[in-house]
This record gives structure tokens, C-alpha cells and sequence, in this order.
């Protein structure tokens, strides 16, 4: 499910709030001039520009995006009888952005309850 970013912006441009999530139908792989009438959703999140926007933003994708795909696949897996859903662990691997360990750190007992082990693999050369 496709999610969109736009940072950095003002009090100006976004006068309300500081964190404002647009859900798109239709903004979603496969949909533009290949199957229009595709009614997936996908999200544009607004942030404005403050010290935690960043990690503000994989919050709300761990929260609302990831954990929903990773239930979805214990389902999955479950009503296919499949082996692996005996071990009931689901791995998420991330590249170390601060923001991102900060999120995942922030959300711990979201992880655990949702039987998510977070990684973070070696950094690029």
C-alpha cells in the first residue's frame, strides 16, 4: 500500500494541524492508466516542520500500515494451514535511521504485541 510523505511544511501551508493523513483511493500500484477503476488505497501523510516529524511519520506507518499487513498474513497463513504460522514471529527489517529506531523504540509494546521482532541491517558501503 503505497504511502507518500510531504515534509518540512509551515504554519502558512498548514495553519490546523501538525500531522494530517489523506487516504487515496485509487493511489496504489497498478492503478494509473493500467486499471483505473482499481479502488485500493494508498495514504499521503502531511507533517509540518518540527524536531520529530520524521519519526512522527513511521509511528503512524508502523501503527496503521505494517502492523494491518502483517495480521493480514498471519490470516493468511492460518486459513492455509501454513508451517510457518507455527512459529508466530514476523521479522521487520530497517536501514537505522534514527527516526526509524526511534518510532520502532517508541512503539515496543506494539511490536511484542503483534509478535514483531524489528532488525536493522548493516549499513551500506
Amino acid at each position: 500500500m503505497p504511502c507518500v510523505a510531504v515534509t518540512g511544511l509551515t504554519d502558512w501551508e498548514m495553519p490546523e494541524e501538525s500531522f494530517f493523513v489523506m487516504k487515496v483511493e485509487g493511489l496504489c500500484i497498478g492503478s494509473s492508466g493500467v486499471n483505473n477503476k482499481n479502488k485500493r488505497v494508498g495514504y499521503v501523510l502531511y507533517c509540518k516542520r518540527k524536531l520529530n516529524a520524521k519519526m512522527e511519520i513511521f509511528a503512524w506507518i508502523i501503527q496503521n500500515i505494517f502492523t494491518q499487513f502483517v495480521q493480514d498474513q498471519w490470516l493468511v497463513m492460518m486459513q492455509k494451514k501454513m508451517v510457518l504460522f507455527q512459529f508466530r514471529v514476523f521479522v521487520s527489517d530497517c536501514d537505522g535511521d534514527y527516526s526509524q529506531l526511534k518510532a520502532i523504540l517508541a512503539n515496543i509494546d506494539h511490536f511484542s504485541a503483534n509478535d514483531i521482532i524489528a532488525t536493522k541491517h548493516n549499513a551500506s558501503r
